[in-house]
């Protein structure tokens, strides 16, 4: 389950929270670069040990699913609205909220064109009862956590587990 952090942002004061990350808690400040022109998140140690300051970049909101249908192996799926992504990439997803449940995991997606993506799925699931999301994230602490994640969307800062 996650925890939501509402981002107020201010190029004049820094905006803080206490996530628990792998079990341990941190201070997390986002601080504005007036060089930059941009936020970024920084994370230290109760302590005060920085562990990592990245640029605050944020993950695209998730885009519904029109349909998913699987044969010889692949599934297909098509979205409501075009998905933004390029045309010829491999992109790391995560599907969520379709039935059944197989459906549900992360993936590698070949995008195909503006509304349809293709991934390798074994064994068949059986035909979709209910579709759900695709989801791109970008775990602004990956590499340095190994089980949380902290993404930035739709302005708040989402911490899991």
């Amino acid at each position: 389950m996650a925890t939501y952090y509402p981002f107020t942002p201010s190029q004049f004061a820094p905006y803080s929270f206490q996530p628990t990350l792998d079990g341990n808690q941190y201070n997390c400040t986002v601080t504005w670069n007036l060089y930059g022109q941009r936020y970024y998140l920084n994370v230290a140690a109760l302590d005060g040990t920085a562990v990592v300051t990245t640029p605050l970049v944020a993950s695209p909101s998730s885009v519904p699913l029109a349909s998913l249908t699987w044969a010889n192996g692949t599934v297909t799926a098509v979205t409501q609205a075009p998905h933004g992504y390029a045309v010829d990439l491999t992109i790391a997803l995560t599907i969520e909220n379709c039935a059944p449940a197989a459906y549900n995991t992360n993936v590698l997606a070949l995008v195909v064109n503006a509304t349809t993506l293709t991934w390798p799925l074994l064994p068949d699931p059986g035909p979709a009862t209910a579709v759900g999301l695709i989801d791109w994230t970008l775990n602004l602490v990956e590499g340095y956590f190994e089980t949380s994640t902290l993404i930035f969307r739709n302005q708040q800062f989402e911490v899991a587990p």
